[in-house]
C-alpha cells in the first residue's frame, strides 16, 4: 500500500493539506498534459475542469474537483503554472516559462 503524501504550498507561505503523492501526480500531470496539448498552451479553467473529470472519473478515490483545485493552487504556487483572467472574466491556465529550479520540485 503506497502511504507517501505531499504538502501542499498556499500563497504567503501558509501550510496547505496533505494528499497522497500518487492522487497529486496524477491530477499534476493532467494538468499539465491538457494545458501542453492545447494549440496556443493555454486552456480556459472550465475547460480544464471538465477534461480533468472526463479523463479521471473512473478509479479516482476521492472529490476529483476538490483535489483539481487544490492541485492547481500548489503548481501556481510552485511556479510551474500561471493563472490570467481575460477580459471576460474568464481564467486561462498556461504553463509557466519561467520555473525556477527550487520550485519546479515536486
Amino acid at each position: 500500500m503506497d502511504t507517501q503524501k505531499i504538502s501542499l504550498w498556499r500563497p504567503h507561505g501558509r501550510k496547505g493539506p496533505t494528499v497522497p503523492k500518487k492522487e497529486y501526480n496524477r491530477i499534476a500531470n493532467e494538468i499539465v498534459s491538457e494545458i501542453k496539448s492545447n494549440k496556443d498552451c493555454e486552456i480556459d479553467l472550465g475547460h480544464l475542469i471538465d477534461q480533468i473529470r472526463t479523463t479521471l472519473s473512473q478509479g479516482f478515490n476521492g472529490d476529483i474537483a476538490w483535489y483539481f483545485l487544490n492541485v492547481k493552487q500548489d503548481l501556481e504556487e510552485r511556479g510551474i503554472i500561471k493563472t490570467t483572467i481575460n477580459r471576460d472574466r474568464v481564467q486561462i491556465i498556461r504553463l509557466n516559462t519561467k520555473v525556477s529550479r527550487q520550485n519546479s520540485k515536486v
